[in-house]
């Protein structure tokens, strides 16, 4: 106990084989006896080594085979849970259908028989056509009845198997179990020699080579234990994975138990909903007939009036047609007519213009042979004034007279030319007024006509809107069609629901308790495998704490560094430590450097105070000396 103490908490450095001698006071005869037996102690290990050898690989193979046993039950358990759950959802169906998994359900499913013929007899009565298809209902139902009394059959044998193979399941759990039992039995007594050994080693110091031999004879048992280890580490791992089922297991009771809590509340609720939906469908049903009279209503009086517009729209297209028509042949008469007087009218001034040139040259021609006789005038009147001198006196009056004649004789000749070009100047004037008023009716005949197109295209758009309301009206009647449609539908919903609500309220009970009856078992199956695993996992750890101890024993017995240990918390100098506060944190967070300063700070005074009385005395003696 001593020598496990301190190798666990810590102790000095092993002693050599010559300290050792030196303590127990052995002899050279002693120790080659005590060689002699570790010798023979070595050979006995080495017989159990292979022996726990042979076990281990026993044990191996042990464990494979529960490793395979134990895939091959988790398969079976897999398979087990995919029957649960199609047997959980074949129930659903059953419940929902309105029949169950077991023979409550069935006679639930007579007893609907049963009222189902009894309804078969009361509408046979009413009448003959609906009793048919009540008879054909009832025979549907007695063929789910007999399908569902055969899958219930085949769902019991399956459950039944289902918990043979639970019970074999079990058997080889606890198989399993003594195995690893006895497994860890067999590392503790490993354990035990590694012990033994190691106190061997203590007494056996005197030689290095027999210590070697022992070493190596220890990490054999070291790679052992190492397989022990591995083997109780997988053996974790099962436990682990065991766990981790049962928990799933728990977890799935759980949310079995849940699922049928929630099912019966649905079923509660889809009951009440099934009479609030009844209620309403029936409210809807008034309202829809209430509504969809009014709305036929309304679409025949739309329809009605987009006829009595379509008409209007129609005869009002006819008279604008018309309209049009005669305004584009009008306009067509007076661009012919514009046409021609433009054509009259430029003939007729291309004349005028013509004639005012011709006036004009005979204007100017008889103005020059005005000028032409005033010309002759002159010379005839100077002509005679040198000859006539004499004659001034008596002839100055004929002159005058001449002269005057002349000029009125050039005015009568120019009077008619006058007159001719003003009459031609108010033709022209009168030409261009007429070109102007022409004018003037085009432009009035141009906005008409714009008039005109804008009244065709809205009668167009009168028309299209003629069209809409055709269409509207169909519109109306399709969805009059389809508020009927969905009447007829809403009363089929009516009627399912009510047949859905009986066959809920006939089928939920039965099913209810038989899956709480079922729930429970695997309730009880989970909380014996979570009692097993509790063990399991106790033992594993037990095993650790002594293997941690194995293997600290053997690292301090060993010189080899190679080998790890897992060193205590309290030991290892990684830890974080609390680190030091206050105003003396400096000194304690250095304390090794201060002792080494104070140490040397001693060493100097030391020093000092010897070699400073050592002078004084050398002085002393020398002054004694010289006094003498």
């Amino acid at each position: 106990m001593a020598s496990e103490e301190e190798a666990y908490y810590g102790s000095p450095a092993p002693a050599t084989p010559a300290s050792k001698a030196v303590k127990s006071g052995s002899t050279p005869g002693k120790a080659k006896a005590r060689t002699k037996r570790l010798e023979e102690d070595l050979a006995a290990a080495r017989e159990e080594t292979q022996a726990i050898r042979k076990k281990l690989h026993n044990a191996i193979r042990k464990g494979k085979g529960i490793e395979q046993e134990k895939n091959a039950l988790a398969g079976e358990v897999k398979r087990w849970r995919q029957e649960a759950e199609s047997l959980k959802e074949n129930m659903a169906d059953a419940s929902a259908g309105g029949a169950g998994a077991e023979e409550e359900e069935v006679d639930a499913l007579k007893r609907e028989v049963t009222s189902l013929e009894q309804k078969l007899e009361v509408e046979r009565k009413v009448s003959e056509a609906g009793g048919k298809e009540t008879a054909a209902k009832l025979e549907e139902k007695e063929e789910e009845c007999r399908s569902l009394r055969k899958e219930m059959e085949h769902l019991q044998s399956a459950v039944r198997s289902a918990a043979e193979r639970a019970a074999n399941a079990t058997v080889n759990e606890t198989r399993a179990s003594e195995e690893r039992e006895r497994e860890l039995g067999q590392a503790k007594a490993l354990q035990r020699r590694v012990a033994e050994l190691e106190g061997l080693l203590e007494d056996a110091g005197e030689s290095e080579q027999e210590r070697q031999r022992m070493l190596t004879e220890t990490l054999n048992l070291r790679n052992e234990r190492d397989e022990l280890e591995t083997v109780k580490l997988r053996l974790e791992g099962d436990n682990a994975a065991k766990h981790e089922q049962l928990v799933r297991a728990e977890d799935e009771l759980k949310s079995a138990q849940e699922d049928l809590v929630r099912a019966t509340r649905e079923a509660e609720e889809a009951r009440a909903e099934g009479r609030e939906a009844e209620r309403e469908a029936e409210r809807l049903a008034e309202d829809g007939r209430a509504q969809a009279e009014q709305a036929v209503k309304d679409a025949e009086e739309r329809a009605l009036e987009a006829e009595r517009r379509e008409e209007e729209s129609s005869a009002a297209m006819q008279e604008l047609t018309k309209t049009l028509q005669s305004l584009r042949a009008d306009g067509e008469d007076r661009k012919k007519k514009f046409a021609r007087l433009q054509q009259e009218y430029a003939s007729k001034l291309e004349g005028a213009r013509s004639e005012i040139e011709r006036l004009e040259l005979e204007a100017e021609g008889a103005r020059r042979a005005a000028e032409e006789a005033e010309a002759r005038a002159r010379e005839a009147a100077s002509g005679a004034a040198a000859s006539a001198a004499a004659e001034e006196d008596g002839d100055g009056d004929g002159r005058g007279a001449s002269q005057e004649e002349l000029r009125s004789a050039l005015l009568a000749a120019t009077e008619p030319l006058s007159a001719k070009i003003d009459e031609y100047r108010g033709r022209l004037d009168e030409a261009e007024r007429e070109a102007e008023r022409q004018r003037q009716e085009n432009r009035q005949l141009a906005a008409s006509l714009a008039r005109a197109e804008v009244t065709a295209s809205s009668n167009l758009a009168a028309e299209e809107a003629a069209v809409g309301y055709k269409n509207d009206a169909e519109q109306t009647r399709q969805r009059e069609l389809d508020l009927r449609e969905e009447l007829d539908a809403v009363i089929r919903d009516r009627d399912s629901l009510r047949r859905r609500n009986e066959e809920l309220v006939a089928g939920d009970a039965a099913a209810g308790d038989q899956e709480v009856k079922l729930m429970r078992e695997q309730l009880e199956e989970a909380q014996a495998l979570r009692m097993r695993e509790e063990d399991a996992t106790r033992k594993c750890k037990q095993l650790q704490r002594e293997n941690k101890d194995l293997r600290w024993q053997i690292a301090m017995t060993s010189s080899d560094d190679s080998i790890k240990i897992d060193v205590p918390k309290h030991l290892d100098p990684k830890r974080n430590l609390p680190q030091p506060k206050g105003p003396f944190a400096v000194l304690v967070k250095h304390r090794k450097h201060v002792a080494v300063c104070y140490l040397l700070f001693l060493h100097f005074l030391v020093y000092f105070a010897l070699t400073h009385h050592s002078e004084r005395s050398h002085h002393h003696q020398q002054g004694q000396l010289q006094h003498q």
